[in-house]
This record gives C-alpha cells, sequence and structure tokens, in this order.
C-alpha cells in the first residue's frame, strides 16, 4: 500500500509537471512562429515584385538564393517544433502507461520480491525524459526574460524526486522575486535554497543547465562544494561544452587566460549567444571595476542592441590594461574607448 500511494502522489506530480512543459509546445505557439516565418517569406519575395526608380537593388540571383535557404531553414526549425511536440505526447502516453501497469495489484510473490528494483528502474527512465524537457523548457523560458516561470523549471529540475519539497521551493521562490535584486542573485538565491527541511545548503550538483546560467555570478557566491559538483557537471556535458569558454570569461581577472576568453566571450554575441554574452559582460564590469552588480546590468541591458559595442568592450578587455578602461571615474563604460577600439578596425574588429 505504500509503494501504490508514492506511485500515485509521483504520477500526479508527473502529470502538473508534464502540463507545464507541454504550454511551450503549444500548437497556438507553433502556428504563431510559422505565421512569423511566412510574413518573412513575403517580405523577402518584396525586391522581385516591385522596381524602384534609381535604386539598385540586390542581385537577383544572390537574393533568389538567399531566399531559398531562409525558407529552408525555417521549414526545418518548424518541422522541430512539430516533432518535438509529437515526441512529447507519444512519450507522455507510454509513460501514462507504464504507470497503470505498475498500479495493478501484483499477487506473484517472485514479482514482489522484484518490486523495488523494477520500480526503480522504469521512474529512472520516466525521470531522464521529462527532465530533459524540462531544462528546454527553462532554457527558452530564461531566455525570454521569464524569470520567475524559469526559476520554478530549475528548482523542481534539482528537487523533483521529492514533489512536496519542490511545491514548498516554487513558493519561496516567488517571496525571492519580490526582492529588489538583479536576475542573476536571484537565480543564486532560488538555487541555494534550504530545500526539503535541511538546516544547510545541501551539497547537490545543479544540473549543467542550471551551470551555465550560474557561471557568470560564481565568483560572487563561493561555496566550494556546489561549485566543484557543478563544474564537473559542466566538463561533462556536451551540450555545454561549445560554451564553456564563454561561461568561463565572466569568472577570471586579467591573466593571460583571462584575455583570451574575453575575446572568446565577444565571439559569443557575435555567434549570437547574447544572453550569455552580456551575462559574462555584467559580471566582468562589475568585478574589474567594482561598480555595484545591479548597476552594471543596468549598464549592459541600456546598450541592448548595440552588440557591437559590447564586443569592443570584450575585446578592449583582453588588450588594455584595467586603468585604461576605468579612467572615466568608474561610473560607466568608457565608449571613447569603445569606438576608438571599432573606429581604429582593433580586436573588435577581427572578432566580428
Amino acid at each position: 500500500m505504500e509503494a501504490q500511494g508514492w506511485i500515485n502522489q509521483y504520477a500526479a506530480g508527473m502529470s502538473r509537471l508534464y502540463r507545464r512543459t507541454a504550454a511551450f509546445l503549444t500548437r497556438e505557439a507553433i502556428n504563431r512562429t510559422a505565421a512569423s516565418h511566412a510574413a518573412l517569406m513575403r517580405r523577402l519575395d518584396a525586391p522581385f515584385r516591385f522596381a524602384w526608380p534609381g535604386v539598385k537593388g540586390p542581385d537577383p540571383e544572390v537574393a533568389w538564393r538567399l531566399r531559398l535557404a531562409l525558407e529552408k531553414s525555417g521549414r526545418q526549425a518548424l518541422d522541430e517544433l512539430r516533432s518535438r511536440r509529437e515526441e512529447l505526447q507519444a512519450a507522455w502516453e507510454r509513460y501514462c502507461r507504464l504507470l497503470a501497469a505498475l498500479s495493478r495489484p501484483v499477487d506473484d510473490t517472485a514479482e514482489k520480491e522484484l518490486w523495488p528494483e523494477r520500480t526503480a528502474a522504469i521512474m529512472e527512465n520516466i525521470k531522464a525524459g521529462i527532465r530533459e524537457r524540462l531544462q528546454l523548457a527553462a532554457a527558452d523560458l530564461f531566455a525570454k526574460r521569464y524569470e520567475p516561470a524559469a526559476f520554478r523549471l530549475l528548482l523542481v529540475d534539482l528537487v523533483w524526486q521529492d514533489q512536496p519539497a519542490a511545491e514548498a521551493a516554487e513558493a519561496a521562490v516567488a517571496e525571492i522575486y519580490k526582492e529588489k535584486k538583479n536576475r542573476w542573485e536571484k537565480l543564486a538565491a532560488a538555487l541555494g535554497l534550504k530545500l526539503a527541511g535541511e538546516p544547510e545548503v545541501p551539497e547537490i550538483a545543479p544540473s549543467p543547465l542550471a551551470a551555465a546560467f550560474l557561471a557568470p555570478i560564481q565568483w560572487q557566491y563561493e561555496r566550494p562544494g556546489v561549485w566543484r559538483g557543478v563544474w564537473e557537471a559542466l566538463q561533462r556535458d556536451r551540450f555545454l561544452a561549445k560554451l564553456e569558454d564563454e561561461v568561463e570569461a565572466g569568472m577570471f581577472a586579467y591573466s593571460e587566460e583571462a584575455r583570451k576568453l574575453c575575446r572568446e566571450a565577444a565571439a559569443a554575441i557575435d555567434r549570437g549567444y547574447y544572453l550569455l554574452g552580456q551575462a559574462a559582460a555584467a559580471a566582468l564590469l562589475h568585478k574589474e571595476s567594482g561598480i555595484p552588480a545591479e548597476q552594471c546590468e543596468a549598464e549592459i541591458k541600456r546598450l541592448s542592441g548595440q552588440e557591437e559595442v559590447l564586443v569592443a568592450w570584450l575585446a578592449a578587455l583582453s588588450t588594455m590594461e584595467p586603468q585604461e578602461l576605468w579612467r572615466s571615474g568608474k561610473k560607466e563604460m568608457s565608449l571613447r574607448i569603445l569606438q576608438r577600439c571599432l573606429a581604429a578596425g582593433g580586436p573588435a574588429a577581427r572578432t566580428s
């Protein structure tokens, strides 16, 4: 009876997690993406339908190749979204069948003896499938700046074997989010909660996904046992291997390694990893200037949409001394230095 009660509780928890994850892959969301893609294709068709007197348009052959390439990549992305939704639905139905099978009474003595091992193996398979989708959903939410929802998913990722603890953690996140902290401090506080009633912060290693978000503030929140696990997880994770250098860019001083990592972070912004690059930029600005972290983040946000300026600044960090960068009174970035770096075709221009 005890095992049956645990299964029922776990099934209810998985149902909540499934509904939350499936909400990010709704047909409506996919249809909106498809409509945006169709609108882009119509805009790309415009040069072929209209001829403006005195204005030289794009080379027709080049423009047409570009349009075909964009259309193909867009269709592939939409197909991937649809297939991911179908995979999620199929996986959930499979998990439901497994849970239903587990819920049937077991009369055979031999089966009863195998019950704990059999249950554990099946549950591990269930956890692996749902966990992957939780992480994808959290990454998507965090990139879109829906921090409260992302925090909740990451917390469930950390304590999801204990559903009551996860629900208590969600309530705590809501309280944390009301405090006047920047988003990185909130995330660190959320992941540092005293979970499941433990008197001390448990020595756990957050998932590699959480580690990627936390890395830019590692130097600010020193908890050796936790962070050792974070980096071990990062080293093992193939998905984050290509981002490892950019993540580390927020954690070093002016060593030769730091200069190399600053160049890598600048390249990350160029390649489209804006969230990661901007987080590294804010962390470096705070660490090297002494400006409060919240003000640093505000300064980075002020430059939102000016990725070339961030690239120039990170590239400048890799070549200039701190006193030259901060001689403007340590109150804001020296745009004069950044502009000079760009105008001179320096490391920023070479990076981009």
